[in-house]
């Protein structure tokens, strides 16, 4: 059985900032409201979430099940992946063209061997 012990999330912010400084990374905290519900692909705008106005959004795709998402397009992705896409786009608002390869086919490290030369080779 494993143990898993329950840090506070602030407190591993901390910690991870302190380690990623050690290596010259830099560290970005940002709010997530909104990521999961925003289209990816469709560049929806993700709008930032207040406590007490509740505005209704609407967004050109949807979660269609578990894990799950349906593009505007109808591309079917990963929802994770989805939400994870639109957090680097709120984290760096400045790009304004994204690769939608991110989504569509994201890279799975050491899982597959890919020949020497090819687009996925990492040296």
């Amino acid at each position: 059985n494993q143990n898993f012990v329950q840090i506070p999330m602030l407190i591993f912010a901390d910690m991870l900032r302190y380690k990623l400084a050690e290596y010259g990374i830099r560290f970005a905290l940002t709010e997530e409201s909104y990521t999961s519900k925003a289209d990816f692909l469709a560049m929806d705008p993700i709008p930032m979430y207040e406590k007490g106005k509740n505005k209704e959004y609407s967004f050109s795709g949807r979660r269609i099940k578990r894990g799950l998402y349906r593009h505007y397009d109808g591309t079917i992705t990963n929802a994770d992946i989805n939400g994870a896409a639109n957090i680097l786009r709120k984290v760096f608002p400045k790009v304004t063209q994204w690769d939608r390869g991110i989504v569509d086919m994201p890279c799975s490290l050491g899982c597959v061997k890919h020949p020497k030369g090819s687009c996925r080779f990492a040296a």
